[in-house]
């Protein structure tokens, strides 16, 4: 038995950990901690751009998507209702909507803006009739701050809303 006690007591560590404390072997030294600092920042300056691009890419596609729908929207009142509904361009960032018993302005998240509208005579609206028809065809484009654009066409004949990519885009 005695034997069985001394071998126990040899294979204990030889230090405890309150020496070890007192003697601030835990923790980082300063080169760890520059090494770590160094990886941190490599990785900060690649992702930041990339986050910055995926955010200003999904503030286009909501801006786009909420035209397309407010478009719909209005052609579909129209109809319903038999009275025009109209969509204004009233500045480069934000557009007005005018129904029947309503009218609402819709402002562009921060960085998306019309750059382009090619609509018939030079107008900065785009009418649906009591049929729910386009007054005229014609295009919006969104474009963000990054230069990537997308283009929203209604069709005159059909009234079709069609949202695409601009071609060149960014």
């Amino acid at each position: 038995m005695r034997c069985l006690w001394q071998m126990k007591k040899r294979l204990l560590p030889v230090r405890s950990i309150r020496t070890a404390r007192l003697q601030n072997d835990w923790g980082f030294s300063l080169p760890e901690l520059l090494i770590v600092l160094f990886c941190l920042s490599i990785v900060f300056t690649v992702a930041v751009p990339v986050y910055q691009s995926v955010v200003a890419d999904r503030q286009l596609r909501s801006a786009a998507n909420q035209l397309v729908a407010d478009l719909a929207e209005c052609r579909s009142v129209a109809n319903l209702t038999g009275t025009p509904c109209s969509i204004g361009f009233v500045h480069d960032n934000r557009y007005l909507v005018s129904g029947p018993e309503r009218q609402r302005e819709v402002m562009l998240p921060t960085g998306v803006r019309f750059s382009e509208r090619k609509l018939p005579f030079n107008r900065q609206v785009i009418q649906f009739n009591e049929n729910g028809h386009p007054a005229g065809g014609g295009s919006v484009t969104l474009q963000n701050r990054l230069g990537k654009q997308r283009v929203i066409t209604i069709y005159l004949h059909s009234g079709q809303i069609k949202l695409e990519e601009a071609r060149g885009s960014k």
